[in-house]
C-alpha cells in the first residue's frame, strides 16, 4: 500500500485513544472523553489549530492505554466543538479528514502524541468504472438485506448510503454506521485502496447477514417456546377455575400427595419415581381412566411402610415348634411358611 502514502511531511499530533470505536474520514462523530490524558490532548489540539488523531485501542479493557495498546493506523480529525459536561468529562464533535499511519508514539505525563503521515485517497477517475459500479451495486444490495434485519437503522441513514457511489466513501459510511464490531471497522480503515475497502465491507456485511439470520431463528424458537408455556399456563388457570366451579379440588389432592411423599422418608429412587408420577397425575384430565390408575398407584405405594420395622419375634425354631404342635403332617406347607 505504499502508493497511497502521502509524500507530504510527517506531522506531530495529539492522540485520543478510542475504546470500542473507530473514526473514519469525511464522517462526523461525537464522542465523550473522560480520561485526563485524552482531555489534555483535546485542549492542546484546540490551541494548535484543532487537528487531532483518533486511534482505536487493540484491547478495550485497558483503561490507560500505552502505545503498544493502540493500532498503527488512525484518522486525523478536525475538532468542531468541545463542551465540558457537568460530570467533568468533555463532549467533542469532530469530523474525520484523512487516514494516517503512525510512525512513532510519544508518551508524556500530560498526554500522548504521535508522528503521523496522512494517506492519499485515489481519485474516482482512476478506477475501472464497470467493476466499480458492480461492486457498489452489490454493496447496496447487501446493505438492504442487512438493514432489513436491523430495525433500529433509520431510513435516513439507509437513504444517505444509497446516494453514495464513490466506493471508498460508501465503504467508510457503511463501516461507521452499520458494521458492529470495532475490529471489523479497523479492518476497513486499514484498507487504503477504495475498491479493496468496499470488497472488505461486502464480505463483512454478508457475514453479518448470516449472524443476524441465525439470531432471528433463535429468537423465533425461543418465542415459540415462550408462547407454548404461556398457553399452557393460561389453560391450566382455566382448568383451575373450572374445577373450582365444579367443586373439584384437584390441586389440593396433588399437594397432599407431595406432602405424603416428603413425610414418608422414602429411598431416593422411590421418591423420584413417585414425584414423577404425581406430576404426571397433575397433567392428567380429572376422572379419566389414566388418572384413576395413577391415583391408586400412588395410594398403594405410599401405604408401604418404608423405613418402618415391627418388633415381632422372628425365632424360626419356635415357629417350627408351634407349627408341629398345632398341625399334623403338611410338611411341604410348613416348610414353605418357614421359608417365607
Amino acid at each position: 500500500m505504499p502508493e497511497f502514502i502521502s509524500h507530504s511531511e510527517e506531522i506531530n499530533l495529539p492522540v485520543v485513544p478510542l475504546r470500542g470505536m473507530v473514526a473514519f474520514p469525511s464522517i462526523p462523530m461525537s464522542i465523550e472523553i473522560a480520561r485526563d490524558k485524552s482531555i489534555n490532548a483535546v485542549r492542546v489540539a484546540e490551541r494548535l489549530g484543532g487537528c487531532i488523531i483518533l486511534i482505536a485501542q487493540t484491547d478495550v479493557s485497558v483503561d490507560r492505554p500505552a502505545p503498544d495498546d493502540l493500532y498503527r493506523i488512525g484518522t486525523v480529525a478536525k475538532i468542531k466543538q468541545s463542551v465540558k459536561t457537568a460530570e467533568g468529562s468533555v463532549r467533542v464533535i469532530l469530523e474525520g479528514k484523512s487516514r494516517a499511519v503512525v510512525s512513532e508514539y510519544t508518551q508524556t505525563d500530560k498526554f500522548l502524541s504521535a508522528v503521523v503521515r496522512c494517506v492519499d485517497e485515489p481519485v474516482g477517475g482512476d478506477m475501472p468504472s464497470v467493476t466499480c459500479e458492480a461492486l457498489v451495486r452489490q454493496a447496496h444490495a447487501a446493505l438492504d438485506r442487512v438493514t432489513a434485519l436491523m430495525p433500529k437503522i433509520s431510513e435516513e441513514m439507509i437513504f444517505s448510503a444509497k446516494t453514495l457511489t464513490a466506493p471508498g466513501l460508501l465503504a467508510d459510511f457503511i463501516a461507521a454506521n452499520i458494521i458492529v464490531k470495532y475490529t471489523d471497522k479497523q479492518t476497513v480503515l486499514e484498507a487504503f485502496d477504495p475498491m479493496q475497502r468496499l470488497a472488505e465491507v461486502l464480505t463483512i456485511l454478508e457475514s453479518e447477514e448470516e449472524i443476524l439470520r441465525c439470531e432471528m431463528d433463535i429468537h423465533k424458537q425461543v418465542r415459540a417456546r415462550l408462547d407454548a408455556n404461556q398457553r399452557d399456563f393460561y389453560l391450566r388457570e382455566q382448568i383451575k377455575v373450572i374445577q373450582g366451579e365444579l367443586g373439584d379440588d384437584g390441586d389440593s389432592e396433588i399437594d397432599e400427595f407431595f406432602d405424603r411423599i416428603d413425610e414418608a422418608n422414602l429411598p431416593k429412587e422411590v421418591e423420584e419415581k413417585l414425584v414423577k408420577e404425581t406430576n404426571r397425575l397433575a397433567k392428567t384430565p380429572y376422572g379419566s381412566a389414566e388418572s384413576t390408575v395413577l391415583h391408586n398407584y400412588l395410594d398403594e405405594c405410599l401405604e408401604i411402610p418404608f423405613g418402618k420395622y415391627s418388633e415381632a419375634c422372628c425365632d424360626i425354631t419356635k415357629a417350627q415348634a408351634i407349627l408341629e404342635r398345632d398341625h399334623e403332617g403338611l410338611s411341604d406347607v410348613k416348610e414353605r411358611i418357614l421359608d417365607f
